[in-house]
């Protein structure tokens, strides 16, 4: 081991300590994490002589003895260094862990005092090289000196997170090649920046962070001001090059700095004054998640916030998720006007004011009409959506992609038509091409899907019991996917029509008895999928018309003990086979058995046997045929 030169360890969370006497591996160039222990030979000291570069991660640095200790870990010299990851305990870090902040992980009790954390710190001072530095649960009163120095000046990304003690940023603001910033729930932390960014005042304006292009800041639940004496100084705060701002569960942040480049900001939290949001009017994408408090308290309504969205001709990405009980942001149709002919991506979460007029004084059907830009319309756990909204969904002429999840209430097509003078013969979404509806508990049928339609994905929809008029004007549909749905114990028998479809997946379907003759009729199809149903006893005949089948998968149909001849004359032509937990199946068609000769020139063959114990190693050999789930 004496000439190993780089040890990679990633991902390895339940690893608690390195061998002892890492110190000795003279030519170790790359460690890219080390775990410091209290007994001899996994001290920090290790490090003293190892020339080590690229990526290191210290852990459970509240092991390190004293600031002596740290010292001679010579972070100083270690000048090709680029990243550094400063842990004091084992809770692995990565660069996208914030998101997580809000599990117990990050609660103020788990992170472990240490005595001389600031003394540590101060004497783990880095190189001036770094472009990646990060601290993580330091439970110290203050950042250390060579964070205030231009020691720094080289890095383009910092990480800050669960440092409940500081209560106060290094000057950050002043790192001209800072482009990242993430700062993760430090409770003391009232702003970013202090009152020494005013000695740079000109004209009445101070820019902070000059090259910044994404900054979060997640669950800093004090945070007041952008700088220290922001409403006093006469002086404006500027982020010139921000792009990105996420503000996640920042209670107390009530004002914005001057965010002339901002193009996309994301805002989540029970609590937030969304007129914040008015000034951004270069803003291309925005994310507004509004939820109830989880005291009980009430929460003021989302029009009481003043929020409008008039101002904003350059959005193209809206979401919206807000609880039940609150007003909608999109109060009139005055406020979505402006977006009639940017927006191209919608997603509307447990909003159900846009399907209930009765709940306002204004429809939201005028707010619909605006839309009519709209590529991309997803909505999520809309209860008071109960038939296909053939209404709103009428001025969608541009929308490519459509997807449904969670509207439990949802039953179908409306019993009730719409008036001729609304409706007429116009087809709805015309130019419609990806629909995907999952886990909707009480639809029953599909709505009639207009021609232009080429991929279909029902899936966990356990009440669904009819697809046949849903297809019926379907003949574009190339890709078909339906998963999860025991009541559906038929498929239509006419499917000649689906002259394009080339992808056929059939999961889950525990009612399914039969499949229909007209499977044999689509000559295009190339990719055939069946899983898990468990009353299939046979295939149709008449299979040999499938010319261009390519690939077959059958997995976990217990009671399907044949392929029909048609399907037989196929099978020399595929390029890909797989059975799996279909016994029957598995003796007729495995080396040796008396269909082998008509298989055993397929390129890519896979039959297994699949038992109860590993029964979960069947979904994945599906997953390069499914087409992938969205969720």
């Amino acid at each position: 081991m004496s000439n190993l030169r780089h040890l990679y360890i990633d991902r390895c969370p339940r690893l608690k300590q390195l061998p002892a006497g890492i110190g000795q591996l003279s030519n170790l160039r790359t460690l890219t994490k080390y775990i410091v222990g209290n007994d001899s030979g996994r001290h920090i000291g290790e490090l003293n002589s190892l020339n080590l570069g690229g990526l290191l991660e210290l852990y459970n640095l509240r092991n390190v003895r004293d600031a002596a200790d740290a010292e001679y870990a010579n972070l100083s010299s270690k000048h090709n260094l680029r990243s550094l990851i400063l842990c004091w305990d084992m809770i692995e870090w990565n660069p996208f862990y914030y998101y997580a902040a809000s599990a117990h992980h990050c609660d103020e009790d788990d992170v472990l005092p240490a005595e001389n954390a600031k003394e540590v710190l101060e004497a783990l001072r880095p190189h001036g090289g770094l472009k990646l530095l990060a601290i993580w649960r330091y439970s110290g009163a203050s950042f250390p000196t060579w964070m205030d120095s231009p020691l720094l000046q080289n890095l383009v990304e910092i990480h800050l997170g669960v440092c409940m003690g500081c209560k106060h940023l290094p000057p950050l603001w002043q790192l001209r090649f800072l482009k990242f910033l993430y700062l993760t729930k430090m409770d003391s932390i009232k702003h970013i920046c202090s009152s020494t960014i005013y000695g740079n005042a000109s004209n009445d304006t101070v820019q902070a962070f000059p090259s910044l292009k994404r900054l979060v800041l997640l669950r800093m639940q004090s945070l007041e001001k952008w700088s220290e004496y922001e409403g006093t100084a006469e002086v404006t705060l500027i982020f010139p090059h921000l792009a990105e701002l996420e503000i996640i569960h920042c209670p107390n942040l009530m004002t914005m700095p001057e965010l002339p480049s901002l193009k996309s900001l994301e805002m989540e939290g029970t609590d937030m004054q969304l007129g914040l949001v008015c000034s951004l009017t270069t803003l291309s994408s925005l994310s507004i998640k509004v939820y109830e408090t989880s005291d009980g308290a009430e929460s003021p309504p989302l029009a009481q916030k003043k929020m409008s969205l008039r101002y904003f001709r350059s959005l193209e990405n809206l979401i919206i998720t807000a609880s039940e009980n609150l007003a909608p942001v999109l109060e009139e149709e005055e406020e979505t006007r402006g977006l009639s002919t940017s927006l191209h991506y919608l997603e509307i979460e447990c909003c159900n004011w846009f399907f209930s007029p009765s709940r306002q004084s204004s429809s939201p059907l005028a707010i619909w009409k605006n839309l009519g830009s709209l590529l991309s319309l997803e909505i999520q756990c809309c209860e008071d959506l109960v038939y296909w909204p053939e209404a709103e969904f009428r001025g969608l002429n541009s929308l490519r992609k459509l997807s449904l999840y969670g509207c439990n209430n949802l039953v179908g097509p409306s019993p009730l038509p719409l008036s001729s003078s609304s409706s007429g013969h116009e087809e709805l979404l015309p130019n419609l091409e990806d629909l995907d509806i999952l886990h909707c508990d009480s639809l029953l049928e599909l709505p009639e899907l207009p021609a232009s339609l080429k991929s279909l994905y029902v899936g966990f929809c356990p009440k669904l019991n009819s697809l046949t008029e849903g297809l019926r004007h379907a003949t574009a549909l190339e890709n078909f996917d339906i998963s999860g749905c025991p009541s559906l114990t038929f498929l239509p028998v006419d499917l000649g029509h689906l002259t394009a479809l080339t992808s056929i997946y059939i999961s889950g379907l525990s009612g399914l008895n039969y499949l229909p003759q007209g499977l044999g009729q689509l000559a295009a199809l190339k990719s055939l999928g069946i899983s898990s149903c468990h009353k299939l006893s046979s295939l149709p005949q008449g299979l040999q018309g499938l010319t261009a089948l390519r690939r077959l998968q059958i997995g976990h149909c217990p009671q399907l003990s044949s392929l029909p001849e048609g399907l037989q004359q196929r099978l020399p032509g595929l390029q890909h086979l797989v059975i799996e937990g279909c016994p029957n199946l598995e003796r007729q068609y495995k080396r040796g058995g008396p269909y082998w000769y008509l298989v055993s020139r397929i390129p890519n063959i896979e039959i297994v046997s699949v038992t109860r114990s590993n029964f979960s190693t069947l979904f994945p050999s599906f997953a390069c045929f499914r087409r992938p789930s969205t969720l």
